[in-house]
């Protein structure tokens, strides 16, 4: 499982074991701005870090086993979340200031996606996806509490909205282990 952490201006990432809880290793100082979501490409084997602020389009990518940093690249979107399909060999990125998300090929190329994403009032967060769905995750905003999931088809078609009430973190990534979605929040408020 990896992680970032922000403290002030500088961001690290961390490694741990998904069983234990365990902390591997951190990288420090890693220059990748807010760090507002990850994404593993089992295909390559590589970590892919979304810069967001201030950096929209820029991503880092970084070797799954050892953490070291690989590239920095702009790439043709300003987005807030990215998740990668092995089986699909594609990404879904969340688009900034929107609820709308692309879908990417391998190569970061625009493939599709889809323009007409619920308003939710909420802050767009992370994205994960898996061969059929793309789940957008969106935290509490002033006024609006509570964090959700938006699901979406790959082909942009609303699914269904999860409302996760109990849970009153900032909500800003999700992973799937098997069939188990996991919400990743930001320990601040």
């Amino acid at each position: 499982l990896y992680v970032s952490m922000q403290t002030s201006d500088k961001s690290s990432l961390a490694k741990y074991d998904f069983e234990t809880g365990k902390r591997l290793q951190v990288i420090a100082n890693t220059n990748t701005d807010h760090s507002n979501d990850m994404t593993f490409n089992a295909k390559k084997d590589f970590m892919i870090v979304v810069h967001n602020a201030p950096n929209y389009a820029r991503i880092t990518t970084f070797k799954s086993d050892t953490m070291e940093k690989l590239k920095t690249v702009d790439l043709v979107c300003k987005m807030n979340g990215l998740a990668y399909c092995a089986e699909r060999d594609q990404y879904a990125a969340g688009i900034s200031g929107t609820w709308n998300f692309w879908v990417l090929d391998s190569n970061f190329q625009k493939v599709g996606g889809m323009e007409t994403g619920v308003n939710t009032g909420k802050t767009r967060q992370g994205l994960d996806c898996d061969e059929d769905y793309v789940y957008f995750v969106q935290s509490a905003s002033s006024g609006n509490p509570g964090n959700i999931i938006m699901i979406y088809s790959w082909q942009g078609k609303f699914l269904a909205r999860v409302e996760l009430t109990h849970n009153t973190k900032e909500g800003e990534t999700l992973i799937h282990v098997g069939n188990k979605l996991y919400l990743h929040c930001n320990r601040g408020n």
